[in-house]
């Protein structure tokens, strides 16, 4: 039957810059699962630490990204509270550095770096009907530390 519909998109990097210093009140998780291919290069070898006391590290593959995103408010579509999630593909680094403290614990310190995208679609029943797509550019900088336990083989 007859009707009007149009498309409009946004970028939320962007969405400062054409609203100018309107609050936007979105919300957006975020669920990764990662598949990492992993080299290690050991340092200060002895007979006890065969593989080394020390080791750097480095990874990368791809990630999954799993993205909801959330007009809170209402800005960009109406109603308010509606939300669209995206899956799509990315990639995730890394690169660290490992301490053996015994052989079964060690300490660790890395860096990773996150890189993906999201693009979600929103409904906005205001006349004329329309869909409004939100997009945006995921680069995430990580830094972690920790303990670990492994067993020895």
């Amino acid at each position: 039957m007859g009707g009007f519909s149009s498309s409009r998109e946004i970028s939320l990097a962007k969405a400062s810059h054409l609203f100018g210093e309107l609050p936007l009140e979105f919300q957006l998780n975020l669920a990764l699962l990662r598949f990492n291919f992993m080299g290690r290069y050991g340092l200060s070898v002895s007979p006890e630490f065969k593989n080394g006391r020390t080791q750097l590290y480095a990874g990368a593959g791809p990630a999954i990204l799993i993205t909801k995103i959330k007009d809170k408010e209402g800005f960009i579509a109406d109603p308010a509270g509606q939300s669209d999630t995206d899956t799509s593909l990315g990639v995730d680094v890394k690169a660290g550095l490992r301490f053996l403290i015994t052989k079964n614990w060690d300490i660790f310190a890395e860096y990773r770096f996150l890189h993906g995208s999201a693009e979600v679609k929103f409904r906005d029943d205001a006349p004329p009907p329309t869909t409004e797509k939100v997009s945006t550019t995921i680069n995430a900088h990580l830094i972690g530390g920790g303990i670990s336990f492994h067993f020895d083989p």
